[in-house]
Formats: C-alpha cells, sequence, structure tokens
C-alpha cells in the first residue's frame, strides 16, 4: 500500500473530487468514498452497504453492530446520484435512490 487514507480525507482529481469516509462495521478497516463531480455525486460503499438498503454482518473478529450502526447515521447525511456496492447490481441516477436512512425514511 502506497498511502493510508483519513476519515473526511479529501482527494483533488481534475475530474472532481474524492471524500473518504470511514464506514467501520463489515470490518474494522472499511471505507467508502464520495466522489463528486460538477454534476454528480457516486457512492462507493464496497461492503458498507448493498441493495435495497441490505447490510451484511459477518461472524468474524473484527465485525461490529455497534460500528457498522454508526456508520449507516453518518452516510445518512450525504446525498448521492449513484450507489456502487461491493457485490450485485449498482444503483443509478433516477432509481429513487438519492440518500440513505439509518432509521427509516
Amino acid at each position: 500500500m502506497d498511502q493510508r487514507f483519513a476519515d473526511g480525507q479529501q482527494l483533488q482529481f481534475e475530474a472532481g473530487e474524492i471524500e473518504v469516509i470511514a464506514t467501520r462495521g463489515h470490518s474494522h478497516d472499511m471505507l467508502s468514498f464520495l466522489f463528486r463531480t460538477d454534476r454528480t455525486t457516486y457512492l462507493f460503499a464496497g461492503d458498507t452497504l448493498f441493495a435495497g438498503g441490505k447490510i451484511l454482518l459477518s461472524t468474524v473478529f473484527d465485525c461490529s453492530v455497534q460500528d457498522y450502526a454508526a456508520s449507516l447515521r453518518k452516510l445518512e447525511r450525504y446525498d448521492f446520484d449513484g450507489l456502487f456496492h461491493g457485490h450485485g447490481l449498482w444503483i443509478v441516477k433516477d432509481s429513487g435512490c438519492r440518500r440513505i436512512y439509518a432509521n427509516g425514511p
């Protein structure tokens, strides 16, 4: 690994910026990334969140329900045009998904 990322770190690119979001829960070192351009915002959630609001709890040493809940509450602050998660079909603009609700809408 060439670089370690920190929660809230901003990475600037010609096409836009990426915000690093620590989303512990599925594992202790899970990160999500919010990619913003002038026109769109995409959430790359990895294994933190899946289509339909599903999550995956594992019986491994670093999976934490408490951390997962805190991460979902953190993601609730962001609006986005597309959700790209680790498995399955992605959710993109005009699909009705623009925000995460940790405790229901």
